[in-house]
């Protein structure tokens, strides 16, 4: 009876435990499914680990964090509104050939709480984003305070770290205005690349960057603003223009003004010699004085008046006209001509100054100019 007994207690485990070997697994894999789903309440996740976008709210819930790290695009998305970049972005970003269009206007006031990072990512590390098109509208403008931070601004990523851009195209704009001590990146594809590879990408895109700054620097590049890494069979068919405070300065109203008031000052000098000397200098233009050994050089008159306007003619008599009309107006001629009448004197006095203190080189050519008399 006890080995009965016996035989019925063994039997009954072994059931429980075939039982259990059975149905325990369903169990447990019914349980991780379960918990991907969780952790990515606003995607569909499969078995191997890829969670795939469709919408912007799906493309926004990227920066949560989950167990998942493997993105793809399962087509086109147009973003509505002010888009918002992903910061800290870890992983793989498959685009699958299909485009992001979003658009960033931000207005920064005189003391900022965060450090502006503008893109479709606002930075990224030890990231692989691959296949991807973009088309961005990237605009920010801050206030004028001494607090500002520094900008990063790219079409793909702001600021990039041990990562790999991988046939990625950008396309539209990027205009970036800050002031005071504001330092800038500003790349087509990134702002500020570290140890980062570039492959098979392009940047169409026209960047602005003005800085509007004596203290702060500026970078701005097709591909990127600054950048260490590797770059491959990539290029940029975009305009960069990139301005600072000092360029403005420089090249802007203070330099005309000043080129004005030295004309007027050496016409004064020279007791207005555009009108007292003219029929002089008519004379020796269609005149030859060659023979008359006193007379030294290599050209005659009228064959430096030839070279001279050759290297004029067409960017400042064609081109510059049609510039100054176009931005001006019609009244643009008549400065146009008060410049061109003040200008003959200060003209005049860097030609006497370059025959002056022209040298002649060890093969007996005469050779002067700015350099020469500044020397």
């Amino acid at each position: 009876m006890v080995r009965n007994l016996r035989k019925r207690i063994f039997a009954i485990v072994l059931i429980i435990t075939i039982l259990t070997g059975m149905f325990l697994p369903i169990k447990v894999q019914a349980t991780t499914t379960d918990k991907n789903q969780v952790n990515d309440t606003s995607t569909d996740g499969d078995s191997l680990g890829v969670v795939y976008i469709s919408n912007e709210t799906e493309l926004s819930n990227i920066r949560v964090p989950g167990p998942i790290n493997n993105f793809e695009l399962t087509n086109d998305i147009e973003i509505n509104g002010n888009w918002n970049p992903i910061s800290n972005f870890t992983g793989t970003f498959n685009g699958n050939g299909h485009t992001i269009t979003f658009n960033i206007s931000e207005e920064v006031g005189a003391i900022p709480t965060t450090v502006p990072k503008l893109g479709l990512f606002a930075s990224c590390t030890e990231a692989n984003i691959k296949n991807l098109y973009v088309d961005g509208n990237i605009s920010l403008t801050t206030g004028g305070s001494f607090f500002n931070p520094n900008v990063y601004a790219g079409g793909i990523v702001a600021e990039s770290t041990d990562s790999t851009l991988e046939n990625v195209h950008f396309s539209g704009n990027i205009n970036i205005t800050t002031s005071n001590d504001n330092s800038s990146w500003v790349g087509g594809l990134v702002g500020k690349a570290t140890n980062t590879d570039i492959l098979m990408s392009s940047n169409t895109a026209t960047i602005n960057a003005a800085i509007n700054s004596y203290v702060g620097i500026t970078k701005a590049g097709g591909l990127c603003g600054e950048f260490s890494g590797n770059i491959q069979n990539c290029y940029n068919m975009g305009d960069v223009l990139a301005t600072n405070a000092i360029d403005s300065f420089i090249w802007g109203a203070p330099l005309l003004i000043s080129l004005i008031l030295v004309g007027v000052f050496l016409t004064f000098i020279l007791k207005f010699i555009q009108v007292s000397k003219l029929k002089l200098a008519l004379k020796l233009v269609f005149t030859s004085n060659r023979e008359d050994p006193s007379h030294k050089g290599e050209i005659t008159s009228f064959a430096a008046l030839c070279t001279a306007l050759a290297s004029t003619i067409g960017t400042g008599n064609i081109v510059g006209v049609a510039t100054a009309v176009h931005m001006g107006g019609p009244g643009a001629l008549f400065w146009m001509f008060v410049a061109a009448f003040f200008g003959m004197a200060t003209k005049y006095a860097e030609c006497l100054l370059a025959v002056k203190y022209r040298e002649v080189d060890a093969k007996g050519r005469y050779c002067g100019g700015p350099m020469y008399y500044i020397k």
